[in-house]
């Protein structure tokens, strides 16, 4: 691939998306099909990033200027770190250029927690320090992959905690209630876009594979 990223292989079949045991927004805990899908093994680096600035048509990420410098992602010592600061169009963009794409919702959180609608990626167990980077337990990002004990089903890294991951989707509270049974992409227009996955600032409950997030396309804040 252009960007060096190992992508891994869901096969086709059901899960179990949502939960009736959390907020409104996941509810219902519902079966969804997917047919066979590939997604990246860990998070986007800064590195990865920085090529497709220098060789393709990535914008320079923003930075608040408080939370981390400006050039954070040509750092060589920031390099394995997920890329932070970038909006919905910026990860739609590096997707593009690197020949693959955002994943839906439901393909993010398959590939989070399997078919059998797991807490966590890992299981149930609540996370600790040795799974996830999660409620300032490292106070900063850490690079791609430091948590293989936190791995999910399928061996995708880091899908609890570190950074919020953005997916293709628009954000509708009540979608679930409604959603295809069969490869569900979302509303058709709204106004936010889904996030997933939690970052290293978020508490256990939001690094649930379930927890829903929802901002604005053009939020492009740390994390």
């Amino acid at each position: 691939s252009k960007d060096g990223m190992e992508i891994i292989f869901v096969a086709a079949g059901e899960f179990i998306m949502g939960s009736d045991n959390d907020y409104e927004n996941e509810s219902p805990a519902h079966n969804v099909h997917l047919d066979d899908y590939w997604i990246d093994k860990t998070e986007v680096t800064n590195a990865m990033y920085y090529t497709c600035m220098q060789f393709g048509p990535c914008k320079d990420p923003l930075s608040d200027g408080f939370t981390a410098p400006s050039d954070h992602y040509k750092n060589p010592q920031t390099a394995t770190r997920p890329i932070t600061y970038i909006t919905w169009f910026d990860a739609r963009t590096y997707c593009e250029w690197a020949d693959r794409r955002l994943p839906t919702e439901a393909e993010w959180e398959k590939a989070a927690r399997g078919a059998h609608g797991k807490i966590y990626p890992w299981g149930n167990k609540a996370p600790t320090s040795e799974l996830s980077n999660f409620d300032q337990n490292n106070f900063n990002l850490m690079p791609v992959g430091s948590f293989p004990s936190g791995a999910s089903p399928y061996n995708a890294m880091d899908m609890a905690g570190n950074a919020w991951e953005w997916v293709m989707d628009w954000y509708d509270e009540t979608y679930f209630q409604r959603s295809p049974s069969i490869n569900p992409t979302g509303p058709n227009e709204g106004t936010r876009r889904v996030m997933r996955g939690g970052a290293y600032f978020q508490p256990a409950d939001e690094v649930r594979s379930a927890f829903r997030n929802h901002v604005s396309p053009d939020y492009n804040r740390s994390g």
